[in-house]
């Protein structure tokens, strides 16, 4: 499963190719990705399944909900099945019988539905919006040297958020006094994975990958910001960028 954090689709392009020599299924989690384009082609289209989520916070939102996208007839009977309790759609796939899934209600209600469908029409302009905030952040945090911006790798972005890396940050120091800062002054901030991946309980710590244990380690010097988006003007920007010279000087 490849990921595309922040509609950012980092090197797909090789994720895609290794999944295709190894003959992988390539799911691509494009939860925060709609409408946003690498090499010219749409996230979430560019490997056999396409995920993306719908929910509050997203460039698009019906409130809850999400949706799957494929070419392939047998993922998506598959799909459809497991959203329906594993049951077969009368008068569609009354023929195909699948004894080995375990479904689930999965269904999208209608109404819901009916506010996507109008979501959409709006989707291009609140896009807009996403992307003049978050170049406007961009330009006026150039000269902040502790904070490295997200490299994107897209032929058109939309941000679902605005994230920084804090540079030679030993021991988290200024990552939390910049969270401290933010946070006194009622500026929402996300630190990143509140709890990294080799420790959650679930896992064994000592047999997990070195190279997923230092991902998690990159992923946890982070910080985001989320709120780029509709209803936020370039005055909201302007006092996170305030903020953020202040906290790093």
């Amino acid at each position: 499963m490849h990921v595309s954090w922040c509609g950012n689709a980092g090197n797909l392009k090789k994720i895609k190719e290794i999944a295709e020599y190894h003959n992988i299924t390539l799911i691509e989690d494009a939860s925060q990705s709609i409408l946003n384009k690498y090499n010219d082609e749409y996230i979430g289209t560019i490997g056999d399944i396409g995920v993306f989520s719908f929910n509050e916070p997203k460039n698009m939102t019906t409130g809850e909900g999400g949706m799957v996208v494929t070419n392939s007839e047998t993922y998506a009977v598959r799909s459809r099945m497991i959203r329906n309790h594993g049951e077969a759609i009368p008068n569609i796939y009354n023929n195909i019988i699948h004894p080995d899934i375990i479904g689930y209600n999965f269904r999208l209600p209608e109404i819901l539905a009916v506010i996507g469908i109008e979501q959409l029409k709006k989707l291009p302009a609140l896009n807009k919006i996403r992307k003049l905030n978050y170049e406007y952040i961009l330009e006026n945090t150039k000269d902040i040297k502790a904070l490295k911006p997200q490299v994107i790798t897209n032929s058109e972005y939309y941000p679902y958020c605005m994230s920084f890396i804090v540079k030679n940050d030993g021991g988290g120091v200024l990552k939390r006094k910049i969270v401290n800062h933010l946070s006194e002054k009622n500026i929402p901030i996300s630190t990143g994975i509140p709890r990294l991946l080799h420790e959650h309980y679930c896992y064994n710590k000592e047999n997990l990958p070195k190279y997923m244990k230092e991902a998690a380690y990159i992923w946890s010097a982070y910080i985001s910001f989320f709120q780029i988006g509709y209803p936020n003007t370039v005055a909201d920007m302007e006092e996170l960028i305030s903020a953020l010279k202040e906290a790093t000087l």
